[in-house]
C-alpha cells in the first residue's frame, strides 16, 4: 500500500499527518479538562476567560502566523496562570521577536517539498526535566525546523533534533508557561501509532498540569 503523504494536521482526520491521535488522548492526559475547540483569534474565543488559571492553549499547525496584537494577548494568557503549547514548523517572526528567540522555519507553504523524507527521524526530550534519554523515531517525514537562537536567561531547552539543535523551548511569563515546539509532525497519528512513541506526546504534554480545568485546541 502506498503511504498517503498529505500533511493536514487536522483533529478529525485519521490519514497519517493528521492529528486525530493527539486530539482524542487530551481526555486522557487530562481527566479534568473540558476540551473547547475555536477557530477565533486569541482574546475572542468562546465561553472561555482569557484571564482565568488553569487552562492551556494547544496549536499543532504547520504555520502560526500569530502578529503582534495576537502574541500580546496570547502572553497576557499565559501571565494570568495558563499554559500556551505550540507545535509548529514555521513561527511568525513577531512570534520570534516577542519570545527573544530566532528559528531557521521559512513560510515555505507553497512548495509542498519542504517536508523531505528519511529513512528514520529521531527526536528527543532533555533531561531534566523528564526523566529518560530514549531518542523517538519513525520512518517519515520532518520539516528540519529548529531554533537557532535561544536566550538562556529566559529560555529553558526541552527537546532536540537528532542533530542536537533545540526544537523544543519553554519560556515563564507571569504565573504561566509559553512552549514552542518546532515539529508538528512529532504529533501526527503516523509518528505517534509508530512502535513506542506515544510515549514522546505523553511526556511533552506532561508539561501542562493534569488537574487543568480547560483545554483550548486552536484551528484558528
Amino acid at each position: 500500500r502506498q503511504l498517503d503523504q498529505r500533511v493536514t494536521l487536522r483533529r478529525q482526520d485519521k490519514l497519517p499527518y493528521a492529528t486525530y491521535v493527539a486530539f482524542n488522548n487530551l481526555g486522557h492526559l487530562f481527566p479534568a479538562a473540558k476540551v473547547n475547540v475555536t477557530r477565533k483569534e486569541p482574546g475572542f474565543w468562546d465561553s472561555v476567560s482569557a484571564y482565568s488559571p488553569k487552562q492551556a492553549f494547544i496549536a499543532i499547525t504547520e504555520r502560526f502566523t500569530a502578529d503582534e496584537a495576537e502574541m500580546k494577548q496570547l502572553i497576557s494568557f499565559a501571565k494570568a496562570g495558563n499554559n500556551v503549547f505550540i507545535s509548529a514548523r514555521y513561527i511568525s517572526s513577531k512570534a520570534d521577536d516577542l519570545l527573544g528567540c530566532g528559528s531557521n522555519s521559512f513560510d515555505l507553504s507553497y512548495i509542498q517539498s519542504v517536508a523531505r523524507e528519511e529513512e528514520e527521524v529521531k527526536f528527543s526530550l532533555h533531561t531534566p526535566p523528564f526523566h529518560d534519554t530514549v531518542q523517538y523515531q519513525y520512518p517519515g517525514r520532518t520539516f528540519y525546523s529548529y531554533f537557532t537562537r535561544v536566550d538562556s536567561a529566559t529560555t529553558q531547552v526541552l527537546g532536540h533534533d537528532e542533530a542536537g539543535r533545540p526544537d523544543f523551548i519553554r519560556l515563564r511569563t507571569g504565573d504561566g508557561n509559553f512552549y514552542v515546539h518546532l515539529e508538528p509532525l512529532a504529533f501526527s497519528n503516523f509518528f505517534l501509532l509508530h512502535e513506542q512513541n506515544i510515549g514522546y506526546y505523553e511526556k511533552a504534554l506532561s508539561v501542562i498540569s493534569p488537574e487543568v480545568e480547560t483545554i483550548i485546541w486552536d484551528e484558528y
